[in-house]
């Protein structure tokens, strides 16, 4: 298996390389951090972390940590900063300490000095601000978030949650080198987004707005210049931000905006809803400005024919209609979870819920069958589960696969068969099939499907499975080239989700647990490619 060693060979050179940055030390003597503490975070990286309820001296702990490792490598990879004492970081705060991912909360921060993290500007690449009462600069001083923010070069992650902060700033974050994903939820007290908050970022890719109540967002807030990189808004609001004209129409980019909003709901809390209807003088400009712009908001029933959604309907009528959705899940427990989640977030998703499990072709067969009692057609199957397993060459499906081949092709090959009636039915169905890149080194072992006889191996397994479902696309869209089915395989990345739950074990502070914070894309984002594949009306003629 040449092919293995190569791959194994690349990851290694990368944590090496990661190790090599982030290989500080912690002192020989603990008492020139105090209160602070150094700590391991993973077998290989240190951490330091300040507790509490203890008088700190921030300045003063950093430059005793900084004279203890003189001549020695002053990179640590996470500091935790709990403090609930500190009520303003300072100017160089950290000193020539540096760091990768800063956590900030719980404190009683209210201020934060444009240069506090001058020392660690060249490393930091995640900042969290959370549960702080952090307030407005107002243009005055030097205790600026953003500003501290905009000195960050390397930057690529950013959580602002839980501050007392009234606003996103005119130019607070424009023209940031780096950054990749900002989310900014639970600030209450948030109204207003100013211009060109998040403009020229070209490396952007999310932005989310949430659990807030903004009213305002001024003009070109979110202007990007034309550019071939798609990026995703996550927007929370009310239908008065929705009423803004010029909001959105000077986005270049190719972008997916998620408009979403909030109605208080019983004991006090929120509950994230739909916008009522889609303004057209402020979205059919957005629509306009980009062949790829997109819109999910989904109107209720009664929204549906209000007369002001009439422009919408009349521009894609095709992707105007009611949406049932079935959700088929081998453990019923887990899925009746999902199906609560999803409706806790839209009371009027039509989601229902059917047992199906895929390494039983005789389960496959029930749930085609139960389908098609309740449906006269279907319009889009997504076949998206998954199983990643352990070295257990004798893990079988109930049919006799290989657990991997059986459950991640062999289900899903059947369950499609039997669904192409109902497709048929559809003026114009999808296929989706979610594969992984890991495709590319798979194959298809026509001799020994089950790799027995000492070929097993996890690894191959999965390859193969993944390697079926593309070449299961392909030759599926071959047969049905001349009916109104379209096919589609993807790759939707490095996502966080429990897809190897069968797989050994692993603590989350060693390789998982770095490439989930820092690697991963959260379910969220990673569902996009599917969603693309599923629901654009560019894709109808390929």
């Amino acid at each position: 298996m040449s092919w293995l060693k190569g791959q194994v060979f690349a990851i290694c050179l990368t944590i090496l390389f990661i190790n090599s940055i982030l290989a500080g030390d912690c002192p020989d003597n603990p008492n020139v951090l105090a209160p602070c503490e150094c700590k391991n975070f993973n077998e290989t990286h240190k951490m330091i972390y300040c507790p509490e309820y203890v008088e700190l001296d921030v300045v003063g702990v950093f430059k005793n940590l900084s004279q203890a490792l003189a001549g020695k490598n002053k990179q640590f990879y996470h500091l935790r900063f709990f403090n609930k004492l500190t009520e303003k970081l300072p100017a160089n705060a950290f000193a020539d300490i540096e760091f990768q991912d800063i956590w900030i909360s719980d404190t009683r921060i209210e201020r934060i000095h444009e240069n506090a993290f001058s020392g660690t500007k060249n490393t930091l690449t995640k900042l969290i601000i959370d549960r702080i009462p952090i307030v407005d600069a107002n243009g005055t001083g030097d205790n600026d978030l953003f500003k501290a923010i905009r000195q960050l070069p390397r930057l690529t992650d950013l959580e602002v949650t839980r501050t007392l902060l009234t606003e996103i700033p005119d130019g607070a974050l424009q023209s940031h080198p780096s950054l990749i994903r900002i989310t900014l939820s639970n600030n209450f007290d948030m109204k207003r987004i100013g211009k060109h908050a998040f403009s020229d970022i070209k490396t952007l890719f999310y932005v989310t707005l949430e659990e807030t109540d903004i009213s305002f967002i001024s003009d070109e807030a979110f202007s990007q210049e034309s550019a071939e990189l798609e990026f995703i808004i996550r927007f929370m609001g009310d239908d008065e931000a929705a009423y803004l004209p010029a909001a959105f129409q000077s986005i270049k980019r190719p972008v997916n905006l998620h408009l979403t909003q909030l109605f208080p709901g019983k004991g006090g809390s929120n509950i994230p809803l739909e916008f009522h209807y889609i303004p057209e003088s402020t979205y059919r400009p957005f629509l306009d400005q980009h062949p790829m712009h997109r819109i999910f908001s989904m109107l209720d029933s009664d929204d549906c024919d209000d007369k002001r959604n009439d422009w919408l309907r009349k521009r894609s009528p095709n992707q105007w209609y009611m949406i049932r959705v079935y959700i088929g899940c081998r453990d019923e427990n887990r899925g009746e979870t999902a199906v609560k989640e999803i409706q806790s977030m839209n009371p009027k998703a039509d989601i229902k819920l059917l047992k199906l499990d895929l390494s039983s072709l005789q389960s496959v067969r029930h749930f085609a069958k139960e389908l098609s009692q309740l449906e006269s057609k279907v319009d889009i199957l997504i076949n998206n589960a998954g199983v990643r397993v352990t070295d257990c060459p004798d893990l079988l499906t109930k049919d006799g696969f290989e657990m991997q081949f059986g459950t991640n092709h062999m289900g899903h090959f059947l369950l499609t068969l039997h669904l192409v009636p109902l497709l048929r039915k559809s003026s114009a169905a999808r296929i989706v099939s979610v594969s992984a890149s890991a495709y590319k080194c798979g194959e298809i072992h026509l001799n020994n499907i089950n790799l027995q006889n000492g070929d097993y191996h996890p690894w191959v397994a999965y390859t193969q499975s993944k390697l079926a479902n593309v070449l299961f696309s392909r030759e599926l869209a071959n047969r049905l080239r001349h009916v109104h089915i379209n096919t589609y395989a993807l790759n939707p990345g490095v996502i966080d989700t429990d897809s190897e739950r069968h797989v050994e074990k692993v603590d989350e502070t060693k390789g998982k647990g770095f490439m989930k914070r820092h690697l991963m894309m959260t379910p969220f984002i990673g569902s996009q490619t599917t969603l693309y594949c599923a629901l654009d009306e560019g894709l109808d003629d390929e």
